[in-house]
């Protein structure tokens, strides 16, 4: 917890600073880390079945079309588009 520690030494002008703004960046993803390893110990592997932890039922249709225009990033939908052809070419794709 080096990071929450330096957090506190700099005060309030963490706030104003920009130089600071990569610390709360950082101490917000290992908020959202830590918050899902809770949830998938608590949930296990109910986390990654069709209906989720809650058990909810939910319409679902297989369209091959829309697939594939999907996985080519050809939705329509400007962001998911642009993931889905960067995940496309580098196999990788960033959670922003």
């Amino acid at each position: 917890w080096r990071a929450k520690e330096f957090e506190q030494s700099q005060g309030a002008r963490r706030y104003a600073d920009p130089r600071f703004s990569h610390v709360q960046k950082f101490l917000f993803q290992l908020c959202w880390r830590d918050y899902f390893h809770l949830y998938c110990a608590h949930f296990g592997k109910r986390v990654f079945f069709l209906k989720g932890p809650a058990r909810r039922q939910r319409g679902w249709r297989r369209d091959q079309e829309v697939e594939k225009r999907w996985k080519q990033g050809r939705t329509g939908v400007p962001l998911v588009d642009a993931l889905m052809r960067e995940l496309l070419a580098t196999g990788f794709m960033p959670n922003r």
